[in-house]
Order: structure tokens, then sequence, then C-alpha cells
């Protein structure tokens, strides 16, 4: 609900920059000339603008992306060897009779372990 409300206050910004910039340009850029309203004009360079900053970042989200793929299969390894060591640990204690001291520690979810390495 507050997307929409936030995205009708931006459109009806818009209309009224739009309603109040009609007044026609030229735009020359090398061989390239172009004609238009100066609200369209400015509207094209900011998108164009947008979209450039959306292009430089792709690389990092990529190998964020990535990096974070193994970093969940290294947690869920860490996971599975700790399972087998209190599999392990469990198994002695039945088969010695002598129960491991136990120590409360809360075991951090997967999402708290990837937050602490990134």
């Amino acid at each position: 609900m507050i997307f929409l409300v936030i995205g009708l206050l931006v459109g009806g910004v818009a209309v009224i920059f739009i309603l109040q910039n009609i007044i026609p340009i030229t735009v020359h850029f090398f061989n390239w000339e172009m004609n238009g309203s100066l609200a369209l004009i400015l509207i094209l360079s900011i998108l164009t603008g947008a979209v450039l900053s959306a292009l430089s970042c792709l690389p990092d989200m990529i190998n964020n992306y990535f990096e974070i793929n193994n970093l969940k299969k290294r947690v869920k390894e860490l996971e599975a060897q700790v399972d087998n060591y209190k599999k392990s640990i469990d198994d002695l204690s039945r088969r010695t009779g002598v129960v491991p001291a136990s120590i409360p520690v809360p075991e951090p979810t997967i999402t708290q372990t990837i937050n602490s390495l990134l």
C-alpha cells in the first residue's frame, strides 16, 4: 500500500514537471541530433543514467550472488560435520558409558552464520 502511495506521488510530481517544462529544445551529441521537450529530454537523461548505474553495479551483484551460494554450501557442509561429530560423541558415550559434559551453546541459524561472514 505504501508503494502505491509513493508511486502516485512520484507520478504526480512527474506530470507537474512535464507540464511546466514543455519548451522545445534540440540536443546535439556528435553527429546525432534530437528534438523534443525539455521535460522529455531530462527524463530520458535521468533514465539513461539510472540504467548505466545499474549496469555498473551488475558485476558486483553477480559476484556477491555466487559468493553467497558458496557460503551457503559451506554452511551446510559444516552443519553436516557438526552432526557427524555429535553422532560420534553419542556413539562413544554409549560404548564407554561416559557421559560428556554438556555446555549449553545455542546453535546459530544459517542466516545468522551467513550474515556474520558478510
